[in-house]
């Protein structure tokens, strides 16, 4: 398909794209480089499907271009507006459109344009300000208000909408992709179940008849600060694409935001090639876009045997299927069998690194307890790798709710409740396609004060399903030369690594470097697992560290818009006297120019380390025009010095005034 090389030829294969439509190509430009792609398709899946799958370089190594890191774009007359930034993830193509890249600053060739065959954006991604989201703060906010706002339209969300709906409430549900499902055609159906596909299909329809029930798509929450969730929107129409920040007003909100896919930890996990399951397979099924020619498994979940079958009928050779799990069970697994793929159980990936004729070189290692063989190589065009699920509690983290962290499952769940929500599908730990649609029905029932609505959730005997296991993580090791990353997000923490010594001598040692989950940056809850695996978090304090580094920044209402309700304090609920009955707002600032980034906590003199004896954090930038940033801090008063702490120093800070 020219122009789409990693595009899935046959429009009559499994994985042949059900958003895009073959008949209606487009085309568009970026940083001045063509870019070919279908209606249906986001750019995003078009820079996937045209080649490029590499966002920039973290620390001299490429960093891959993934939903979950992709840098923040805008129309090209329009990119000096920050307010006008669009993500590509969320933004529909385009034909004869021109976009740049508003977030850091590409490499680029002669006469300011992109290299025609280069398969990177071109970023550098060693400055946070670089990752920043710019339309968090975007300014004017839109107001809306519902009886139930329900964040999330895949089954349980869509079940939630129609429950509510039929019952005569006003329901505003926010979905962050072009179409309502989530990820149900992965997981399939069990015993008895009805195929994802009919149940989508009805709950579809009977939304499509609900007048009082609107459905926002290409919309994402940002964070909720009750009783208003935040929220984004890309709008597209004739006239073009408009960003637009949402105040949205509820008295109920449901949160129905599924699971996160776990990134296993090995050197070279985030070098572009290396996927997640639940992406490989969005990319696949919605658009298209095929997993390489020669493909590689490695998973601690069954779904990815499903994938794996699904490749091989899209023309797509399965090189390797490995299982981090020892003799593992499923009926995923037997199908595969009989597919003929080669399966291999307890084997761990250790590195990934480029092979020198192209592709992957993947090395993985026979773990067994007390004994561990390393595989021979296997060289793929990419590496879809599952470490099982986490639930995303982002927006239950920043409304207040608590997490404890669930040792049989190696996962952060939900804890206890907040007065006016409620949590359904696999954010709640739901796993049948039926338990997650009755979940969302249970929760309105809940929120409207109905009576309860009971829910089952089918299990398969462990003898015949075997369960998840937790991902892998690989201690550091002095050979290793490619960063290895706790997750696929923004937050770029790296497992510690074995810095080599500088020159060699008898007293030559190898010395750790430090790593994110040592300083007071926000983590995500990705990198709070992985920190747990690796022993620098220890258990006990899991629920601690998560409402106080795993949430996204609140919005701060803005200046030039009206707030839907009076707040009570400009930061989130859970910081109420974190740092004492007198704290403040001030806005701080460093003697050099720099990025503050949120989560960053602040200490009274240098020997501090200890994040319980901080005495302020950061929680954002300040307003436009203003240099440095926004803190919450004990008390204070004007020039008065704090120290902050980064991953590579410590940086004198100043109060500058109180907000």
């Amino acid at each position: 398909m020219k122009g789409q090389p990693n595009r899935v030829q046959s429009d009559a294969a499994p994985l042949a794209g059900t958003q895009i439509d073959r008949g209606a190509p487009l085309r568009f430009t970026l940083d001045g480089r063509v870019v070919n792609g279908f209606a249906g398709d986001t750019v995003l899946s078009a820079l996937l499907a045209s080649g490029i799958d590499t966002a920039g370089t973290h620390q001299g190594h490429a960093i891959a271009l993934s939903e979950r890191f992709a840098p923040a774009i805008a129309p090209a007359a329009l990119a000096a507006d920050p307010s006008r930034a669009l993500p590509m993830q969320r933004t529909p193509a385009r034909d004869g459109l021109e976009f740049r890249t508003v977030s850091g600053h590409p490499r680029r060739g002669f006469l300011g344009l992109l290299p025609r065959n280069d398969p990177s954006l071109g970023i550098r991604f060693d400055d946070p300000a670089t990752r920043t989201v710019p339309w968090r703060d975007a300014s004017p906010v839109s107001e809306m208000e519902a009886d139930l706002v329900i964040v999330g339209g895949g089954v349980a969300g869509m079940s939630a909408a129609v429950a509510a709906g039929q019952s005569g409430s006003s329901v505003i549900l926010i979905e962050r992709r072009q179409n309502l499902g989530g990820s149900a055609r992965l997981f399939g159906s069990v015993e008895d179940e009805e195929a994802p596909d009919v149940v989508i299909g009805r709950l579809a329809k009977a939304l499509a008849h609900l007048a009082n029930v609107t459905v926002l798509t290409m919309t994402e929450a940002l964070a909720v600060s009750r009783p208003v969730v935040h929220a984004h929107q890309v709008q597209s129409s004739e006239g073009g694409l408009t960003p637009r920040r949402l105040a949205i007003s509820s008295s109920r909100i449901i949160l129905a935001t599924g699971a996160l896919d776990r990134l296993p930890v090995f050197s070279g996990n985030r070098l572009p090639g290396v996927v997640g399951l639940l992406e490989a397979f969005d990319r696949a099924d919605r658009f298209g876009i095929r997993p390489g020619r020669r493909l590689a498994l490695n998973t601690a979940t069954n779904p990815a045997y499903r994938l794996a079958m699904l490749a091989l009928d899209s023309e797509v050779a399965v090189a390797k299927m490995s299982d981090t799990r020892l003799r593992p069970q499923s009926r995923f697994i037997e199908f595969s069998k009989a597919y003929g793929i080669p399966l291999s159980s307890g084997l761990v990936p250790q590195s990934v690194g480029a092979h020198r004729h192209g592709g992957l070189e993947i090395h993985l290692s026979l773990e067994m307890e007390n004994y561990a063989r390393p595989e021979p190589a296997v060289i793929a065009d990419q590496f879809v790798v599952s470490g099982g699920w986490q639930p995303a509690l982002n927006l239950w983290l920043s409304a207040g709710g608590k997490a404890r962290w669930r040792g049989d499952t190696a996962m952060l769940g939900a804890d206890g409740q907040i007065d006016g929500m409620a949590i359904a599908g696999s954010v709640a730990g739901y796993r049948s396609l039926s338990g997650c649609a009755q979940s969302g029905i249970a929760a309105v029932a809940t929120l409207f004060g109905r009576s309860a609505v009971p829910v089952f959730d089918i299990e398969i005997d462990p003898i015949y399903e075997s369960p998840d296991a937790p991902a892998s993580v690989v201690p550091a090791r002095a050979e290793d030369e490619v960063a290895a990353y706790l997750d696929d997000g923004a937050s770029l923490a790296e497992r510690p690594r074995i810095e080599r010594p500088l020159r060699l001598s008898l007293l030559s040692r190898n010395r750790r470097a430090p790593t994110l989950s040592e300083s007071a940056h926000a983590l995500s809850l990705g990198d709070l697992a992985a920190d747990i695996a690796l022993g620098l978090i220890p258990v006990s304090e899991a629920s601690a560290v998560a409402a106080e580094r795993c949430i996204d920044p609140a919005p701060l209402p803005q200046a030039d818009a009206p707030p839907t309700r009076e707040r009570e304090t400009p930061y989130p609920h859970y910081l109420n006297e974190r740092f004492g009955p007198e704290q403040a707002v001030w806005r701080v600032a460093s003697d050099e120019p720099r990025h503050f980034e949120a989560g960053n906590l602040l200490y009274r003199n240098t020997d501090a380390a200890d994040p319980l004896s901080a005495c302020g954090v950061i929680l954002g930038p300040s307003a436009e025009g203003q240099s440095g940033a926004i803190a919450l801090v004990a008390d204070g008063e004007a020039d008065r010095r704090l120290v902050l702490r980064d991953t590579s120093r410590q940086v004198s800070v100043r109060l500058v005034e109180k907000l």
